[in-house]
């Protein structure tokens, strides 16, 4: 029989895995670039069909209703936190009560 072949040296070692949560910030970060360039080409688009002024008035009324739909997006996420929050506060109180009554019914024994 023969002993089993030594691994080649020249094998570097396999890198560890990034953290899922490294690769979803790179992906979004990623997502966003793109976002941010599709939003210009299209800007730009705007100006040259309407001329700079109007592609600037239009410009402003739509950051207005980017700001409201930011708003409302945070006004949601802090409502969402708030009820998570409180699921959690509940939670616990159930727990605790349930360890109440198992101590009290041990008590009883």
């Amino acid at each position: 029989g023969g002993a089993a072949a030594p691994a080649p040296a020249n094998v570097p070692p396999a890198a560890p895995a990034p953290a899922a949560s490294e690769v979803a910030r790179v992906a979004e970060v990623a997502r966003l670039a793109e976002v941010a360039r599709v939003a210009e080409v299209a800007r730009l688009a705007r100006e040259a069909a309407v001329g700079p002024a109007a592609a600037a008035k239009e410009a402003q009324a739509q950051a207005r209703r980017d700001s409201d739909d930011r708003s409302l997006a945070e006004v949601l996420e802090r409502s969402r936190k708030e009820a998570a929050e409180e699921k959690g506060r509940r939670e616990a109180e159930e727990r605790r009560a349930m360890r109440e009554g198992f101590a009290a019914s041990h008590k009883e024994l």
